[in-house]
């Protein structure tokens, strides 16, 4: 129970770095690795969603859903390696 808490944890901290991704990737600044810009601007865009009254809040939850299971991917293929 506590490596599933600590996991969505872990997501939670991680919806910016995924946010700011995938918007520039939309601004046509797609980017291998996250970058300082691209952390920004998932901070500002996460910030300007959580605005958003009901769609803001879902949007953020699939998005911690997304990152939720990125950090399970990377652990299983960490673990493999």
């Amino acid at each position: 129970m506590f490596g599933y808490l600590s996991l969505i944890v872990v997501s939670l901290i991680g919806v910016p770095a995924v946010f700011g991704r995938l918007l520039m990737n939309i601004f046509n600044r797609p980017s291998q690795q996250v970058t300082l810009l691209s952390l920004v601007v998932g901070i500002i865009g996460v910030a300007l969603c959580m605005l958003i009254p009901l769609i803001g809040p879902m949007v953020l939850l699939a998005l911690m859903i997304v990152t939720f299971g990125a950090v399970i991917d990377v652990l299983i293929r960490g673990l493999r390696n």
